[in-house]
């Protein structure tokens, strides 16, 4: 890493942009300028000194001097206030390219050695249902879990009303409705429930954390007989109960980021599929996405945290042919041979026919624990269809704590999330919600495309810089009365 080579770099690009607005070869607009109304060249300086200060080849203050610097040269010339500026997130989430802090060097000694801790997780798949006045519905536990961040249970949840309607803002959407589930254990405790939910699924919490050893808990729903839940501890499901796989990489800070915005360019074009090569208003998202991608590139390699030879940049420069994008300035040649996973969406995605029907609601329990590695502890503790989509629920911890300076904690996941179905096809998983609780983060991550539910089992792949977790899991499924 060379961080006087990165700062340079940026301090140049500067200059460029300041001398092309002299020149008039950039539009800057004669309003007064600010960091909430930039000029046309700060979104281009601002992605570039994001990636340095995300690959810690440069620091904060440092990056803030060079916007500072540029915000005043173009308010000089404009005979305006420039206004404050900061490397905040306002100014620098715009386009959402990148993480706010990606981890450091991988330790190799460290790789595949990482224990999965003192951390207990239990599938369950147990559906309780409850009834309260004129509000019936079910809760389905997914997993139980007991981490440092305290117990909880991941479930997903449905209310109707006596004909048998959904009811959407009633049940647990009510202060009073959550306090009518009581939880007891084998050994007479009780316990206070708190409940966080988004979109019909989320996370009961209790208060205090149970005891280590304990043989079941009792959950108590309105209007039904208590339902037991046994504790007793399970395998991960996958192969001779092997667990998950772990096997060491070596991808560098910019390589390792620019694959992650390669996973959310798949997310956000799988939100127009066969439409991208239609119209110029479907692909107008991803063209905006990959804005000064080429600078970015540029930035990395002179940092010395892309090497001029890796293939990374090649394989975007492919990717976005791919997709039609065209304005990202990648000077790459587009790369011979893309990952098996990509090609596995783009091949669903410029389908002359799309699927159809939407994926069928249903509930899998999961709960497994990923080897530590790259400074994360990650486990699955759940997945379900609903609305014709399939959401996996994820437990991470060690996230830096959000600051307020970069992209908010959820898209400051520094590895990719992939699922691969029991057909072969691939499934990009993104960021959808987030819950954080003592230092680790529950995740809701979407599936794009969804899964169908006739899916039997599933391999479940996180790609970090020091090492590929993959863990396969047989699913269970639990379908809704």
């Amino acid at each position: 890493m060379n961080r006087e080579r990165a700062e340079t770099f940026l301090r140049l690009l500067a200059e460029t942009e300041l001398r092309a607005a002299c020149e008039g070869a950039a539009v800057v607009s004669a309003a007064p300028w600010s960091a909430d109304t930039p000029a046309a060249s700060f979104p281009r300086l601002a992605r570039v000194a994001q990636a340095l200060t995300a690959v810690h080849a440069l620091d904060l203050a440092a990056a803030q001097d060079v916007l500072a610097d540029f915000a005043i040269a173009i308010g000089v010339r404009q005979h305006s206030d420039p206004g404050p500026l900061l490397l905040t997130r306002p100014a620098l989430a715009r386009g959402r390219l990148y993480a706010r802090s990606w981890p450091g060097p991988p330790d190799p000694a460290a790789v595949g050695l990482g224990a999965v801790g003192p951390d207990f997780h239990v599938p369950l798949g147990l559906t309780v249902p409850f009834r309260h006045e004129d509000v019936s519905g079910e809760v389905n536990l997914l997993s139980y879990s007991n981490t440092p961040s305290g117990a909880r249970f991941t479930v997903t949840w449905r209310t109707r009303s006596p004909v048998g309607q959904p009811l959407m803002g009633r049940g647990f959407g009510s202060p009073a409705f959550p306090r009518l589930f009581t939880v007891s254990d084998d050994r007479g405790n009780w316990y206070q429930l708190d409940f966080c939910f988004t979109d019909w699924s989320g996370e009961i919490l209790l208060r205090p954390v149970p005891p280590d050893g304990l043989r079941w808990l009792e959950l108590s729903a309105p209007g039904q007989k208590p339902v037991r839940i046994d504790l007793a501890p399970q395998g991960s499901g996958g192969p001779d109960d092997a667990g998950p796989r772990v096997t060491p990489t070596s991808a560098s800070a910019g390589e390792q980021m620019l694959t992650v915005f390669a996973d959310r360019l798949l997310m956000v074009a799988g939100e127009h599929g066969p439409d991208l090569r239609q119209t110029a208003y479907a692909r107008a998202p991803l063209n905006a996405m990959t804005a000064g991608l080429g600078d970015v590139v540029a930035a990395l390699e002179a940092a010395e945290v892309l090497s001029p030879l890796s293939q990374v940049p090649g394989q975007l420069a492919a990717l976005c042919a791919s997709l039609s994008i065209t304005g990202h300035g990648l000077t790459a040649p587009p790369g011979p041979e893309l990952p098996e996973r990509w090609l596995s969406l783009l091949s669903h995605y410029q389908r002359r026919k799309p699927d159809l029907a939407p994926a069928r609601d249903g509930h899998a329990p999961l709960a497994v624990a990923f080897p530590e590695f790259d400074g994360m502890r990650l486990a699955l503790l759940g997945l379900h269809n609903t609305d014709g989509q399939t959401i996996l629920h994820l437990l991470v911890g060690g996230l830096p704590e959000d600051d307020g300076t970069g992209p908010p904690l959820p898209e400051n996941l520094p590895v990719s999330v992939w699922v691969r179905d029991s057909g072969g096809r691939w499934h990009v998983a993104g960021v959808d919600g987030a819950h954080f609780s003592d230092g680790e983060h529950w995740l809701r991550m979407k599936l794009r495309p969804a899964l169908a539910r006739s899916t039997a089992w599933i391999e479940v792949l996180v790609a970090g810089r020091s090492a590929e977790v993959c863990a396969t899991l047989p699913l269970r499924w639990g379908y809704p009365p």
